[in-house]
């Protein structure tokens, strides 16, 4: 029978709890690497709070002419896709209506074209609900009073929510 001494053992161990002979003739146990999960808690907890909030779309108001006259309140809009908006209308004969080629299309007053509403010119108090869910830059105006870019229009700048922009960590 051939007995190893402890350094013949202990090179022929591979891993994280390999021993090593302590020179007092007891062993050392050479000290584990911490785990992702322990070096970087508060990366990981960032982690989960940005996807956690990325599933949160928020609502978005505009006022659409009265008491604003004949414009869009706030005129220039910046949101994260996924997100809505609330058009209203204070009063006024109005509607709102994306511009050609936007990469989101809409007709609104009372409701929606397409969704169950009615997107013609209106002068009663309404209010129509749009979902934004592509990046990019919407232009949008009223079919009586403006038409692209002109008159009472406005803008809506889409951006891609920080939870789901991709990003390496090192």
């Amino acid at each position: 029978m051939i007995v190893q001494g402890h350094d013949a053992v202990a090179s022929q161990v591979q891993g994280k709890h390999a021993s090593r002979p302590h020179a007092a003739g007891g062993h050392d146990r050479q000290p584990e690497e911490p785990s992702m999960q322990a070096r970087h808690p508060i990366l990981a907890g960032a982690l989960l709070a940005l996807c956690a909030s990325a599933g949160h779309a928020a609502n978005w108001d505009v006022a659409v002419g009265n008491p604003n006259g004949f414009s869009f309140v706030p005129q220039v809009l910046n949101i994260a896709a996924g997100d809505t908006v609330t058009f209203t209308n204070g009063g006024g004969f109005h509607n709102v209506v994306s511009d050609p080629g936007a990469v989101t299309t809409f007709r609104c007053a009372d409701g929606c074209d397409g969704a169950g509403g009615n997107g013609d010119p209106s002068g009663a108090l309404w209010s129509a609900v749009v979902t934004f869910p592509d990046p990019g830059t919407i232009g949008y105006f009223c079919e009586v009073h403006g038409g692209p870019g002109q008159g009472m229009f406005g803008t809506i700048n889409v951006t891609i929510p920080v939870g789901l922009q991709s990003f390496d960590i090192e």
